[in-house]
């Protein structure tokens, strides 16, 4: 019995330092000690969770690691609502932009534009839902980049204030399109400097000032369909703004090669951009996708995604790019 008594005392002991060392690393303040349970208690099962899939991963079971993050404290209904809200699949294409089509020619078996100057550092998007404006942004980055030579974190909190008006419609916190982002950009004839118009997390009154314009775009192209068009897109035009569903599973992704049977059948509700791909000599063929979540997602912010495995999260259902 006292055998007992002491190692749930070592448990109890160890699940506050764990939570204690939580809350330091991403600076958690909470209102109330009500919240603080309720947030305890998310966190303890989210990491029960963890847990149990990284014995399977461990074992070989599956192909991906699993881990704490900045949301690890919220139900993953409230992190629907607030981060991953759903988006209607019929609205993803703007009438009127163009298809893309592949040219035909050989692809690399591989490519990382991160390596080649075309990504900026990773962002983090917060508790808004606004990762529409964020894969938006890499996107044109990419481009301007890859036009110009010229690399410049472009403002997510220009494109979140400015485009809840129609004809872009989005809806703020509450999530968006990225086709509808860029035609703002093209529209409106640029967007500014993150430097500029920093971002803030909420949605304020639209401050555009053609002075701070970092970049502009000329047409907005849309890649839908098949994983073959989007590899072709990705390796000829550069990073593309994909829309996924972001499962559970993909919340709390750590490393590896991701694959979730479950993410093909619930719709969309999250946007990110590919950045490259390649294949991985265990796992297989892989997605490169920048996410806007922090450093501390994934692998450094970003996530290896399966390719070629059935069009894995729809992630190559609604892509588009930038002309700059």
């Amino acid at each position: 019995m006292k055998v007992l008594i002491v190692l749930s005392v070592l448990v109890a002991c160890a699940s506050a330092l764990e939570w204690a060392n939580y809350k330091q690393q991403f600076e958690k303040v909470y209102k109330t000690p009500a919240e603080e349970l309720m947030r305890k208690l998310n966190f303890e099962k989210k990491k029960l969770e963890i847990e149990e899939h990284n014995k399977r991963f461990h074992n070989g079971e599956v192909s991906y690691e699993m881990g704490l993050n900045q949301y690890s404290d919220m139900s993953y209904e409230e992190f629907a609502e607030k981060v991953t809200p759903a988006l209607n699949p019929e609205e993803h294409e703007v009438k009127g932009n163009i298809d893309y089509t592949p040219s035909g020619r050989a692809l690399p078996a591989s490519i990382d534009w991160r390596t080649r100057g075309a990504v900026t550092p990773v962002k983090n998007q917060g508790t808004c839902g606004s990762c529409y404006t964020f894969a938006a942004a890499a996107a044109l980055e990419g481009a301007y980049f890859l036009k110009t030579g010229s690399l410049y974190p472009l403002s997510e909190q220009n494109l979140l204030d400015c485009t809840t008006v129609s004809p872009y419609s989005n809806m703020g916190c509450n999530g968006g399109y990225g086709g509808r982002t860029l035609q703002y950009v093209v529209n409106n004839g640029g967007v500014d400097y993150e430097y500029y118009y920093p971002y803030e997390g909420v949605l304020r009154n639209c401050r555009y000032n053609y002075n701070y314009r970092g970049a502009t775009a000329r047409q907005v192209v849309n890649v839908a369909g098949n994983e073959a068009a989007l590899q072709a897109a990705v390796a000829e035009k550069g990073p593309v703004a994909v829309t996924i569903y972001s499962s559970n599973a993909f919340n709390s992704y750590k490393s590896g090669v991701f694959f979730d049977n479950y993410c093909n059948s619930y719709g969309t509700n999250h946007l990110v951009t590919v950045v490259g791909y390649g294949t991985d000599s265990y796992y297989g063929d892989y997605w490169l996708i920048k996410n806007s979540w922090g450093t501390w997602w994934g692998e450094q912010g970003y996530m290896r995604m399966a390719r070629n495995r059935n069009n894995m999260c729809l992630i190559a259902s609604y892509g588009v790019y930038p002309v700059v």
